[in-house]
Order: structure tokens, then sequence, then C-alpha cells
């Protein structure tokens, strides 16, 4: 069984699962992990550098000491947290507390992946190791981090501030890229804002807004036209 989770700054909504909420999931899961059930899970923590001020990575204690049959494995994006977003680089970190079991969980990731896509962005793992192993590198990019981090952290706030303004209903959002906004008609809603030269992306279950990729004035703005779309779809 493969359980997977992607928090914290969940793409698309935005949501973390706080520390009360993990306990119950591993309680959960830890239950059904009877009678020789493996259960494996996958962490998808891509925005975890982009979700608070490093208080949130103390959920990883969590997984250090659960049952042998329980295996967890961390999908961590070096694209993303080393402010690389396009050189799409990152890393299977494998939690395990049977170290035969990690071994082999290892083995069989480096076989299938090699057999279907060979290896990953070999610049990105020379930028990771490059910075790592120089102080000066590690503290311009800590820097840069911080600062992007601030931006994205600014233009979220400006964009939730005029939502509860205008009435603009939208998924709980604690960090990350995007916030999602529910509505009916989605895909009409998108082209409705296409007539306002506004590009949005439509989900299943409804919108996807990009604070990574808008200017703090913008994300002021773009609530009232997200509400105004909706409602003229919705008559």
């Amino acid at each position: 069984m493969l359980c997977v989770f992607n928090s914290p700054a969940n793409n698309p909504t935005g949501f973390s699962i706080d520390d009360a909420m993990w306990d119950r999931i591993l309680d959960v899961i830890k239950k059904r992990a009877v009678d020789g059930k493996f259960i494996c899970i996958l962490l998808d923590v891509a925005y975890i550098e982009f979700a608070g001020d490093g208080s949130q990575k103390k959920f990883f204690e969590k997984f250090s000491s659960l049952p042998e049959n329980i295996i967890t494995t961390v999908a961590y994006s070096m694209s993303k947290s080393y402010t690389a977003y396009g050189i799409r680089t990152g890393a299977c970190i494998i939690i395990a507390s049977n170290e035969d079991i990690a071994n082999r969980a290892f083995d069989s990731m480096k076989h299938s992946n090699r057999s279907i896509w060979s290896n990953i962005t070999h610049a990105g793992m020379n930028i990771l190791v490059d910075i790592e192993n120089d102080e000066e590198k590690k503290k311009a990019y800590e820097d840069e981090l911080k600062e992007n981090r601030k931006l994205i952290e600014n233009r979220a706030d400006a964009f939730i501030e005029i939502a509860r303004e205008v009435g603009l209903v939208h998924l709980p959002y604690f960090g990350g890229f995007f916030i999602s906004i529910p509505c009916d008609n989605q895909k009409e809603v998108a082209e409705k804002l296409k007539e306002k030269d506004m590009y949005i992306v439509a989900n299943k279950n409804g919108l996807r807004f990009a604070v990574c990729a808008v200017s703090e004035e913008k994300c002021k703005i773009s609530p009232k036209l997200i509400k105004e779309a909706i409602d003229e779809v919705s008559k």
C-alpha cells in the first residue's frame, strides 16, 4: 500500500498538515500495518522551504521510529528549494527502521529509475554540491531563499486580504506557490478571465492562482476579477 501526502504547502492549495493531524494520520496507518502488511508513505515536500521559517520541518521526527513494515520516502525538490525552478532536480530520501528494507528500496528505485529515464539533471547536482561546499555561496543562497520566501508571503497576504474584502472564497493557505479557489464551471470562468487579460489554471474542482508568478500589485487586483467572473458565469 502506498500513501501519498503533499505537505507542507500543498500544490495546488497551499494547505499544510499540522503536527496533531500527522499524529492521527500515523495512528491510522499503524493500525492498518498489521499481519505483515507493508505500507509505504511518500512525503512530497517540494515546497517545504516556502512554507514557514524552518519550524515546519520538525514533523520529520515523527517518521523516525515507525514499525519495520512502514517505510517512509521523502520526495525532495532541489530545483525549488535551491531557487533553481527550471532545472528539475530532486532526490528521494528513505526513512526506515530496518536497514535491509531501506537498502532494498534504494536498489529497486535505482534500477527502475535508470531503466525508465536514466539520471537526474547533472547541472542541478553540481549546483547543490557547489553551494553546500562553499560557505560564501551557501550564505548567498540562504539570503536569496529568504528574500524569495518573503516575496511570495507578501503576494499571498495581499491576495488573501483582498479576497476577504470582496468575499472570494479560497481553500486554506499556509504557504507555497499556489492558492486554490473552489468554484463550478471553472473552465468557463477561466475563459471569462481571459477577456480581462488574466490567465488562470482551471483544475477539476476550481481555479489555481499562482502567487509565485504574479506581482504583489496584481495579487491585489486579481481577487475582485475572479469573484466577478465567478458571479457572472454562475448567473
